[in-house]
């Protein structure tokens, strides 16, 4: 009998030990394969398309030094296109952006190249689908992180654009991690390292760029803003059929949550930002979006609230502060 009752303690035991346990975390599908451009002898390791939605285009291509201690910092790019175009694939053409990439891995950073969903006429949620994406997609690497030799703790922003503004979105939002929600991607926090944005726009909110950004030119008010952007369709920016329902509080609202500068503190990510383009008065719908004015607009709005941050504005005089290239920015941060 007592051995009976012995054993039945045992499997009590043994079994609440086995419910105690943390479930083993999903290993994600990792094909590693050669890499989209010639790497120069660089011991490294390229895997394209690692799925972090059901959607074609929620993937991202990682890669991954070799031979360097780990866990690895780690440099998220996100690419422009307007958020109605681009694709991670484009900048594998670009030596430059080529080069970046190999600078990265040789400092012992990895480099994650990521694609989101585009915006497209009648999308009712506009463009935070676009964001919500690269949102979830940096949870998702977070999530999955000592998978692949990542540290969570070391992940900075990087974009051209809408990239940029993305990246620039992320570091300056609240952390948007939701402790208590069923997926557990959406547990881990959003914040980054550092951010660097390169032809950026200074807020998703129009009416910022005719109150603050281009408030030195009388004509850029709202309405040629607008015009000069493609007309009333930019208004599906926000999801809106009808012009008229943009000062409505649900949008205000919307509007609010994609306003970088008012987002932005003293504790967000340190900023490296560059924009070299003329700072004329725009006429074309690039010289509005890429217009120096908003890196202006974003550098001074970092001073004001105490935020590390540098600019390379050329085209705008006193404007220049970095003393670092963006690539020493981004490996000074992992030091």
């Amino acid at each position: 009998m007592k051995c009976v009752f012995l054993n039945l303690l045992a499997l009590l035991i043994l079994a609440g030990a086995a419910r105690c346990q943390t479930p083993k975390k999903a290993e994600i599908a990792t094909v590693f394969s050669a890499p989209p451009f010639d790497m120069g002898g660089l011991a490294m390791q390229f895997a394209r398309d690692i799925e972090y939605g059901a959607h074609p285009l929620q993937r991202f291509d990682l890669f991954l030094p070799k031979g360097k201690k780990g866990p690895l910092p780690l440099v998220v790019f996100i690419h422009g296109g307007g958020f109605t175009g681009g694709d991670k694939g484009e900048i594998y053409k670009n030596p430059k952006r080529a080069e970046d990439i190999k600078a990265l891995l040789a400092a012992g950073i990895a480099y994650a190249n990521l694609n989101y969903r585009l915006l497209r006429p009648g999308d009712q949620e506009g463009v935070r689908k676009c964001l919500n994406d690269s949102r979830y997609g940096l949870q998702f690497i977070r999530h999955h992180a000592a998978q692949w030799g990542l540290d969570k703790e070391n992940i900075a922003g990087y974009g051209f654009s809408a990239g940029a503004s993305t990246a620039l979105w992320l570091g300056a939002h609240d952390d948007m991690k939701e402790p208590g929600h069923g997926d557990p991607v959406r547990r881990e926090s959003t914040r980054l390292k550092a951010v660097v944005a390169r032809e950026t726009q200074a807020s998703l909110d129009l009416e910022r760029w005719a109150t603050d950004v281009f408030a030195d030119f009388p004509t850029m008010h709202l309405a040629e803003i607008v015009r000069i952007a493609g007309g009333p369709k930019v208004f599906g920016f926000y999801g809106l059929d009808d012009p008229l329902q943009f000062n409505s509080p649900p949008v205000r609202a919307y509007r609010a949550d994609i306003d970088i500068p008012a987002l932005m503190d003293a504790k967000d990510a340190p900023l490296w930002l560059e924009n070299d383009n003329p700072a004329d008065l725009p006429a074309k719908r690039g010289e509005l979006f890429h217009n120096p004015f908003h890196a202006k607009t974003v550098q001074l709005r970092a001073d004001a609230v105490g935020l590390s941050s540098v600019a390379r504005i050329p085209g705008v005089p006193g404007m220049t502060t970095a003393t670092q290239t963006h690539l020493q920015f981004l490996i000074s941060k992992f030091q």
